[in-house]
């Protein structure tokens, strides 16, 4: 298996656990901590505060992780689908209207990942700060091919953040991780 195609080397390259991905998330709790009175971001965080158990920390640096990860998963999947990737494509990408455009209405719109950029859509700011952290994981998946993906590649990336989460918070339990390829 070439490194292009390595679930473990992309995990150790983007996952929860990389340098990339603690200063990618480092950023984006920052930006979170600036923007977190605005009401959308507000109502995303809160949302998905209460979709997680008691259990599980619902900082907002956890949700700056989580976050990350799902920005990781929506580049991924943009270098599935784009046989010609660009840097330019990447406020579609996270907004999910790349994905709308090619006819995928319901995989990746607007959610409580999407809080990041709703400074651009709702006309109250820029969004600078989190395409330069959207950026910093485009660039760093370059390299890897994802035309013919290995099916533990966002498993993978999901399992390392689940590890990450419960030795932090022993109460957390990784039966979920388990459970992501049965």
């Amino acid at each position: 298996m070439s490194i292009a195609h390595d679930p473990y080397a992309l995990s150790n390259l983007v996952g929860s656990g990389s340098s990339t991905f603690r200063e990618t998330s480092a950023r984006l709790a920052a930006f979170y901590r600036e923007s977190e009175t605005i009401p959308p971001v507000a109502n995303s965080y809160r949302a998905w505060s209460e979709s997680r158990s008691l259990s599980q920390d619902n900082s907002p640096e956890a949700f700056a992780s989580e976050t990350c990860l799902a920005l990781v998963c929506r580049i991924s999947a943009y270098l599935f689908l784009e046989p010609y990737p660009s840097e330019r494509d990447l406020w579609a990408i996270a907004s999910g209207d790349y994905f709308v455009g090619e006819g995928l209405s319901n995989f990746l719109g607007e959610d409580f990942f999407s809080w990041p950029f709703f400074r651009r859509s709702m006309g109250i700011g820029d969004d600078a700060i989190p395409l330069e952290a959207l950026g910093s994981l485009f660039l760093a998946l370059d390299g890897f091919d994802f035309t013919s993906p290995s099916p533990e590649l966002i498993p993978r990336l999901y399992r390392s953040r689940l590890e990450e989460s419960a030795a932090n918070s022993p109460s957390i339990e990784l039966d979920a991780a388990s459970r992501i390829t049965d």
